[in-house]
């Protein structure tokens, strides 16, 4: 599925995801979001999370690598940036495997570093731009 939209319309793709993952009833499901910086991704994740929460603040983990946030029903959303690792080694200190589909819905920017850890059925979203207000979403 691919969907072009502006920034102000991401509650589009944001609804197509979150239907696929109760029809397909995903229990801990995890969206790989790849593209390049300044594509959308963190801007989606705010929407895709205010989706659950909407007074919910949200802002890229660049720096502490993951942010929870709460749902209303007792669920997290876990957000991971993988940006600043280097080598996959460093995902086995950090434990982040613990959380990818085994708990709450993690959102992973940057995750190719770890593609090893995503066997199971993961959502895959490619974002890029197309002008300065709109971006291509691609839903694998």
């Amino acid at each position: 599925m691919e969907f072009i939209c502006k920034q102000s319309e991401l509650e589009i793709p944001v609804k197509f995801i979150r239907e696929r993952i109760e029809q397909k009833h995903i229990a801990f499901p995890v969206l790989l979001l790849s593209g390049e910086m300044g594509s959308g991704k963190t801007t989606f994740t705010s929407t895709f999370v205010k989706s659950y929460n909407p007074g919910v603040w949200v802002n890229s983990p660049s720096f502490n690598l993951m942010n929870e946030y709460d749902l209303q029903n007792g669920l997290s959303i876990y957000h991971f940036d993988l940006y600043r690792l280097h080598f996959a080694d460093e995902l086995e200190d950090l434990g982040f495997e613990e959380y990818w589909g085994k708990r709450g819905i993690s959102i992973v920017e940057w995750w190719e570093i770890a593609k090893d850890y995503f066997l199971e059925e993961v959502i895959q979203l490619e974002f890029s731009v197309v002008d300065e207000f709109t971006r291509k979403i691609v839903v694998k």
